[in-house]
């Protein structure tokens, strides 16, 4: 006979077994070298991007000079992405991300060395933004493309969820630390900080082993461009995510415009929103412990369905919900993308060849990326002209594509994973692909 101290036990148990499989990643040398550096450059990013306002002002800039900043920096990043991933196909992709660790490391000290002595004006921010924005992209299809070679197929998941939660975890800890040092120093000082944990990314990098270069036989970066993009064609589940993806970016985009926009006029100003800026990254950090812990069965049906939870906070906005249940809602509103995204990046890794990973992965991330200054544009312009209730009404809409589709879809309801960490893909997708 047990009673509730028994099972309350073996919950307990079970929890402990769960926790220690679910860090079975971490025990292979290559991959715990990648997820140090992963959480190191996350630390830095957050570190610089909590400054970067207050260096622009330093630099005696103007609201102005701070978008032109931040302009030069997201279309660098998307410039970089579709070139980035055909070299991450065709050489080291350890390498990739070491040499683009590096820069971010000198554009920041160089920046600091320049703000420390009063010689920085606003061009050295707008060309440093363009180096980092340039690092920034040509890394991020190399990191995709990089885990299926430093885990076994059955890890996927787990080791992409590993790498989201901790970097949600070093966001939260590099923005308290970047701005107890604004408040006690100089802002300058918070991009010598992240410089050195971007260069502490890179070493952790240097260790690493470079993994299988698969030499392109075509000898034409275009070329290479060209089969990208028809190989991403022939992937009917591929370029259907990529647009409803692209359209909740859109609503993504539009909640950091009108969350302040509301937050100030009607939730008593500025602390509200910075208890929903918290809300964001404890909501991610949660999603990727979700994912950490749920080996769902049907990663595109699950995944995209939890990127609907972001709708609620447009709810909660349009219903003049308590400071509380915005917050919440928040929270939980981003925990569904968190999850999709490491589902999402797990199919990508199993179900595209390796020769193909970095560019069809650089694709998904210059389309998504490119959706956010144009849903920023957009809110602005629907917010002055439309109004408020129907802004958050589109937004709202567009949260919830992804999951709709993927639930009248049958090519996305289908896809299924295996036991071993299989994603099976219907035959409608098989027959079209060239994959494996």
């Amino acid at each position: 006979m047990t009673g509730p101290i028994t099972e309350r036990r073996s919950a307990a148990a079970a929890f402990l077994a769960r926790t220690r499989a679910g860090t079975h990643a971490l025990r292979g040398r290559a991959f715990r070298r990648f997820w140090l550096s992963q959480t190191l450059s996350g630390t830095g990013e957050s570190l610089v991007q909590l400054a970067l306002p207050f260096v622009v002002l330093a630099a005696g800039g103007t609201p102005l000079s701070l978008g032109l900043v931040l302009t030069a920096y997201g279309v660098a990043r998307v410039v970089a992405l579709p070139l980035a991933g055909v070299i991450a196909d065709i050489a080291s992709r350890r390498l990739i991300m070491l040499l683009a660790e590096a820069v971010k490391m000198i554009v920041h000290i160089v920046l600091s060395a320049a703000l420390f002595t009063g010689h920085a004006h606003i061009w050295h921010l707008v060309l440093g933004s363009i180096a980092y924005g340039l690092a920034y992209g040509t890394g991020m299809p190399a990191a995709t493309g990089v885990v299926p070679q430093l885990v076994g197929r059955e890890l996927l998941q787990e080791a992409n969820a590993l790498v989201s939660l901790s970097r949600n975890a070093a966001q939260i800890a590099g923005f308290a630390v970047s701005g107890v040092l604004i408040a006690a120093f100089d802002p300058e000082i918070v991009y010598v900080l992240g410089g050195a944990f971007f260069g502490a990314s890179a070493l952790a990098l240097a260790g690493m082993p470079n993994g299988t270069i698969i030499r392109s036989q075509s000898r034409s970066l275009l070329r290479d461009l060209v089969q990208g993009w028809s190989e991403l064609a022939v992937r009917r589940w591929y370029w259907i995510n990529l647009i409803t993806h692209w359209l909740w970016n859109l609503a993504y985009a539009a909640f950091f415009v009108i969350g302040p926009i509301i937050a100030v006029r009607s939730f008593g100003g500025s602390t509200t929103w910075s208890l929903m800026s918290i809300a964001v990254a404890i909501g991610g950090l949660t999603g990727a412990a979700v994912a950490l812990y749920v080996a769902t069965d049907r990663p595109l049906l699950h995944g995209n369905l939890a990127m609907a939870l972001a709708a609620l906070p447009f709810l909660a906005l349009a219903t003049h919900s308590g400071v509380g249940v915005l917050v919440v809602a928040t929270g939980v509103a981003f925990a569904g993308p968190a999850f999709l995204n490491v589902v999402w990046a797990a199919t990508l890794q199993d179900r595209i060849p390796d020769h193909l990973l970095a560019r069809l992965s650089s694709y998904d991330w210059a389309f998504s990326l490119a959706a956010l200054p144009i849903g920023s544009a957009m809110a602005g312009w629907s917010v002055d002209s439309l109004g408020v209730p129907m802004t958050l009404a589109w937004a709202l809409v567009c949260c919830l594509v992804p999951g709709a589709v993927a639930l009248v879809d049958g090519e996305l309801r289908t896809f299924r994973r295996m036991g071993a960490g299989d994603v099976m893909e219907p035959v409608a997708a098989v027959s079209g692909s060239r994959g494996r």
